[in-house]
């Protein structure tokens, strides 16, 4: 079904040099244009698309599309891989060229005679995705290629890797867009080897910077096909050669809009391609044409129906008469010389008018469906021995799209300053947490809840400020399979942290009411608070023969008004207290009448407006007010709650601003109605405690 590309001329010798010589004409769009389109797109906001905010917003790339990978910025890797496709460094050109046509009739690529030479290639819909490391020669860029760079680069462990491998990713990219582009132009979807037409008159006359695109329809991405969906950027098997009616409008593949409606200079009229057509009834109009020698009225057929319907007025087809100049110069030629219809300057730039906006909105959207994928994430760090050993994070599927995550993985890495190393990020740690979440639906809006291991190597501290994370899905999206999503964060606010490192007082005000300048008890027992291997070791003694109360109390008053130079912490939906409590215990639990105690002992957070946490372990806790939620815990673990969920679970009303107000750690044996005949001991071990705001981003 092929129409050979001239008239077969046998050679006797075939060499590369021969080879050489043909595939330079098999060339689309030249490289410069493609290169020009490609930069275009990297700047530009089409359809609802910023490749460079999305860069900065969701990857953290803070450069945008001039941010440098290998010492080359994202755009100008854009650019460059449009052109690489066809010339790659240091290669003989062109070599890929070959399989850069698709007919979408036949869906095969190109296979022909050029000067004589057979050749043959695959269709760029299978080129563009075939599996990694199996595109050659000149490098290995297929959709697989890319998404492979763009996993290795969101999950790299050095800064070279990462930045070698983001661009290839972005070299890639535009290798992709070449392909797209590509199928714009008639003679890569209906098997002709061209040498010049066309593509040399959109490099000299088309300045891209004024092309308005025209986009595909997302909905021919959700089209079942038995490759990847971007294959039906290309073909979306809907034209079949007798329905061209179908290609009207942006619900087709590019390869198709183009095949049904637009001549290549060796296909005209061609039995293989039975659209676009020139019969009898074919409008013919004319236009000026200017040739070396002067201007005249040239004769064109016009297509106006069965296709596009961008232009009521239809666009020219062909030239009538190639020969026709010479002919109205000598009017005895017209009964020797035949009719041959040709493409001319005028037809290229009517083609290009439909055409070019195409090549651009297309792979525009091609580079729109690669980045897709988007995450919203809420995270909160956990603490250990001023360290970080833990990541809670939850993740929601906010994809524009609205496709499901489904059949895949989330893994999360870091990334910080560590002490006295360069400011630039030169010596910067980069690591992953030890462990894999699965995923096996997140339909869109829904949220998924993780926790990431950070161990053995722990995030110190005090590098907090510098902390950086990317989570990282693998997996299907929608119908593409092997999908990959990144998203940056950085973790939340710490709003109030506790880890008895510095003594008594020396983190937060600590007042305690054992200390020798605060004893507010009687002389019926003892108090004590110390610090003891990075732990506050709290005591409260009640002699034996002695009814008076006694209380041990460490707290801190956040605010007071009488405080002028201290303010409330701010509690949000996403703040949340951490602690960990390796001990809580009573010797012996002090006599009380049915329904009431005489002793309490825990952690106590007040609010405004009433509003009390206490923290506990079973037979510690005393009523305190109708506002007051009362929680247990187990001893020797961290603890990690929601502090509006906290009250929101025993139906108290939270006010429209909640405020801590003071943490207090609480040791309390009250009044006996006689004298006790033991002794009451008291005893609390903290570890830490902070107030952490859940950062969603």
């Amino acid at each position: 079904m092929y129409r050979k590309v001239v008239s077969i001329i046998t050679l006797t010798i075939t060499t590369l040099l021969s080879f050489i010589i043909c595939i330079p004409s098999m060339n689309a769009l030249e490289v410069e244009m493609h290169g020009q389109m490609n930069e275009r797109i990297s700047f530009s906001n089409f359809n609802a698309f910023s490749l460079s905010q999305y860069l900065i917003n969701q990857l953290g790339i803070r450069g945008g599309v001039n941010e440098l990978f290998d010492n080359k910025a994202v755009f100008r890797w854009m650019r460059d891989g449009g052109r690489y496709e066809d010339e790659p460094p240091l290669m003989v050109p062109y070599l890929r060229s070959v399989n850069h046509y698709h007919n979408p009739l036949t869906e095969q690529g190109f296979s022909g005679y050029f000067f004589g030479t057979f050749l043959s290639g695959e269709s760029s819909v299978i080129w563009a995705q075939r599996s990694v490391g199996a595109q050659s020669p000149g490098g290995y860029y297929s959709w697989n290629d890319v998404r492979h760079y763009y996993y290795r680069a969101l999950t790299a462990l050095t800064k070279t890797d990462r930045g070698k491998n983001f661009a290839e990713t972005f070299r890639g990219l535009g290798q992709l867009l070449h392909l797209v582009q590509d199928v714009s132009v008639p003679a890569h979807t209906r098997n002709d080897a061209h040498i010049i037409g066309y593509e040399k008159w959109i490099q000299k006359n088309i300045n891209i910077s004024t092309i308005n695109p025209v986009f595909f329809t997302d909905s021919i991405l959700n089209r079942l096909t038995a490759g990847l969906p971007i294959a039906n950027i290309f073909d979306t098997n809907q034209y079949l050669g007798h329905n061209p009616e179908v290609t009207v409008g942006n619900n087709i593949g590019l390869a198709e809009y183009t095949n049904a409606n637009f001549f290549s200079e060796d296909t005209i009229n061609s039995q293989n391609f039975p659209y676009p057509r020139i019969d009898a009834g074919t409008p013919i109009i004319g236009r000026h044409y200017t040739n070396p020698f002067e201007t005249y009225t040239r004769l064109y057929y016009l297509k106006n129906c069965c296709g596009e319907t961008n232009s009521n007025q239809g666009y020219l087809l062909s030239a009538v008469d190639y020969l026709d100049y010479w002919k109205a110069k000598n009017p005895a030629l017209s009964y020797l010389l035949p009719k041959i219809p040709v493409l001319d300057e005028n037809v290229y730039a009517d083609y290009a008018k439909f055409l070019v906006p195409r090549a651009v909105g297309y792979s525009a959207g091609l580079l729109k469906y690669f980045f897709r994928g988007q995450l919203q994430v809420a995270c909160l760090p956990v603490f250990y021995n001023n360290s970080i050993s833990q990541i809670n994070v939850t993740v929601k599927n906010v994809t524009p799209t609205h496709e499901t995550m489904r059949n895949g993985y989330l893994v999360l890495m870091y990334r910080y300053t560590p002490t006295g190393a360069p400011a630039d990020g030169s010596g910067d740690i980069l690591g992953y947490a030890t462990n894999a979440v699965p995923v096996s639906e997140l339909l869109l809006g829904d949220n998924i809840e993780a926790s990431f291991v950070i161990y053995p190597n722990v995030i110190p501290v005090e590098s907090y400020s510098s902390l950086k994370f990317t989570i990282v899905f693998k997996g299907a999206l929608g119908n593409e399979e092997g999908a990959v999503i990144g998203k940056y964060f950085t973790p939340g606010e710490i709003k109030f942290n506790e880890e008895w490192d510095k003594g008594l007082t020396d983190n937060n005000a600590w007042a305690h009411t054992g200390h020798n300048l605060m004893n507010q008890n009687p002389d019926n027992g003892s108090t004590s608070n110390a610090i003891v291997n990075g732990l506050l070791i709290k005591g409260n003694t009640r002699n034996a023969g002695f009814r008076s109360a006694r209380v041990n109390e460490t707290f801190v008053s956040i605010y007071h008004p009488s405080y002028k130079d201290k303010l409330p912490i701010l509690i949000t939906p996403n703040t949340y207290i951490q602690f960990k409590i390796d001990a809580m215990s009573i010797s012996s639990v002090p006599p009380a009448d049915p329904g009431t105690t005489t002793h309490w002992q825990g952690l106590w957070l007040h609010f405004n407006n009433g509003l009390v946490i206490q923290l506990s372990l079973d037979g510690q806790f005393v009523y305190w007010n109708p506002t007051t939620a009362y929680y247990t815990f187990a001893p020797g673990f961290i603890i990690v709650d929601n502090i509006y969920k906290m009250f929101q679970n025993y139906d108290i009303t939270i006010p429209e601003h909640l405020n801590l107000l003071a943490i207090d750690f609480v040791q309390q044996l009250t009044d006996l109605q006689d004298p006790s005949i033991i002794e009451h001991r008291q005893h609390m071990e903290v570890d830490f405690i902070r107030i952490v705001e859940g950062k969603v981003q």
